[in-house]
């Protein structure tokens, strides 16, 4: 179990039941507003579409460029060289 959810089931178990009511009460609602949530607990979930390799490779082209000093050292971490 993470950490994170060790820490959340420690503070709910000290609420007291109406809390605990209020809580569990809102975390439906708020399952119930997702459909994609609601989809995956009904199993109706469909696959997601996949690129090809072909549209996949070479697709950002262009896009990206890099700064004609990129290698040169930063200022900010002289004192560190």
């Amino acid at each position: 179990m993470s950490p994170l959810l060790t820490k959340v089931l420690d503070e709910a178990t000290q609420l007291t039941p109406q809390e605990q009511l209020q809580l569990v009460s809102h975390l439906i609602n708020i399952w119930q507003q997702i459909p994609h949530l609601n989809e995956i607990s009904n199993g109706k979930t469909t696959p997601s579409p996949t690129l090809s390799r072909k549209n996949l490779f070479g697709c950002m082209k262009g896009k990206i460029k890099m700064a004609p000093d990129f290698d040169t050292p930063l200022a900010d971490f002289a004192e560190y060289m």
